[in-house]
C-alpha cells in the first residue's frame, strides 16, 4: 500500500484531531436531540 501520501502521517496531531472530531460528531447530536426531548 502506498501510505506516503496520507496527510496526517506528517501532522503531530493528525491521529488525536480525527479521533477528537469522530467523538465531538457522535457527543453533539446526541446532546442536541436530547435537549430537543427526542431521546427520552
Amino acid at each position: 500500500m502506498n501510505f506516503q501520501y496520507m496527510p496526517e502521517l506528517n501532522q503531530a496531531w493528525g491521529y488525536p484531531l480525527a479521533l477528537a472530531l469522530m467523538i465531538a460528531s457522535a457527543i453533539v447530536p446526541m446532546w442536541y436531540f436530547r435537549k430537543q426531548g427526542w431521546l427520552k
